[in-house]
């Protein structure tokens, strides 16, 4: 007898779509990861800010470096940094708003690195939370397959087996008593060719009797009463098969 927790393990092929979409999180997350990584390390270690003192404007700015603008003194621009092409075009820092908790800083690029980190804590946390929510899916979708579809299917499917036992039983048993109606008939015909065969060799005999002398006709007789009796164990046996 099976057992609710056994049923489970009738279909565990649909856990395929479950693992799919958990490797497909765990995948995103690792890449979100190396690329925080990347980010941190470039910000830390390649990054080279020019020294503008008194708000002056440097003239040989290195890559990675910032420019102060004249129509805009609180911001700065880019030189071909990379690190700010990525931020700008793939992961659009430029659609978050623009935090004003660095206004006091004077050092234009420390703010504008600042702000930077600012936005990219924020991405940070959006994404935790879309891989939150996607955690939260899976688990539903596990739980939902868990307790309703894996059972339902489970049930349907045995209901099924049964329905189709029952059907296969009632033809075979159908068909089975049409065939030995049949061959209960088939006896039944060979029986009367039976007894009419035997009175036919009586008749024989009779006739034999009356046309031939005694010692032919008892010796004819004889012979007929070996071939009756041969006929009639025979027909025994076949009877023994049929039963």
């Amino acid at each position: 007898m099976t057992t609710p927790a056994s049923n489970f393990l009738l279909n565990t092929e649909n856990y395929g779509p479950v693992f799919t979409i958990a490797k497909q999180i765990t995948t995103r997350i690792q890449e979100n990861e190396k690329i925080l990584a990347r980010i941190a390390n470039v910000v830390d270690s390649k990054i080279k800010y020019p020294q503008l003192p008194n708000g002056e404007k440097s003239t040989d700015l290195e890559f990675g470096e910032f420019e102060k603008t004249t129509s805009k003194p609180d911001s700065v621009i880019e030189t071909g940094d990379p690190l700010r092409i990525l931020l700008d075009q793939k992961f659009k820092a430029n659609d978050i708003e623009d935090v004003h908790q660095f206004d006091n800083i004077e050092n234009l690029e420390l703010r504008q690195l600042l702000c930077d980190n600012y936005k990219l804590l924020q991405m940070k946390k959006a994404n935790a939370e879309k891989n939150k929510k996607l955690l939260e899916i899976s688990h539903e979708y596990e739980n939902l397959l868990l307790e309703a579809i894996i059972p339902t299917l489970a049930k349907d499917s045995s209901d099924r087996n049964l329905q189709n036992l029952s059907r296969i039983k009632s033809e075979e048993v159908e068909q089975k008593l049409l065939a030995q109606q049949d061959l209960w008939n088939t006896y039944q015909r060979y029986l009367i060719s039976v007894d009419k065969s035997g009175r036919l060799v009586e008749e024989l005999i009779e006739v034999l009797e009356n046309s031939l002398d005694s010692k032919e006709a008892e010796r004819l007789a004889l012979q007929m009463i070996i071939l009756e009796t041969f006929k009639n164990q025979k027909s025994l046996k076949h009877l023994r098969r049929v039963r």
